[in-house]
């Protein structure tokens, strides 16, 4: 199976990350991963890791994509995941092909994307 072609991008508000967000280039098994990837996160059949400036969206059943952050980017991810200091969500995100976005409670239509270092478009 081709590696899915996907956008992720850190969403800051300001100079504050609030989230982030994964969207389906048009290619089959992307689509497929960002379509199928939230539902599977909630059931507990997905997961998402950090691993030396990395962010890993584990998903068994469909693969695996990774993409460089900083490492200030994976710390603030990672607080932003524990959900000790505010509430995340899981929106949808993306207009032609799928997508999802996890932010801050009622920040889902706030901030700006800033692409990861290795996005792949």
């Amino acid at each position: 199976m081709a590696k899915p072609e996907i956008d992720f991008c850190i969403i800051r508000d300001k100079e504050k990350i609030i989230g982030f967000s994964l969207v389906a280039c048009a290619q089959t098994e992307a689509e497929y991963f960002c379509a199928k990837f939230p539902k599977a996160l909630v059931e507990g059949k997905a997961d998402i890791k950090f691993k030396k400036g990395t962010i890993i969206f584990e998903y068994p059943e469909e693969g695996t994509c990774d993409f460089e952050i900083g490492a200030e980017d994976v710390k603030t991810l990672k607080n932003l995941l524990e959900g000790k200091e505010e509430k995340f969500g899981l929106y949808n995100d993306g207009f032609l092909t799928p997508g999802f976005k996890i932010v801050l409670e009622g920040m889902q239509d706030s901030g700006e994307k800033d692409p990861a270092i290795n996005s792949l478009r």
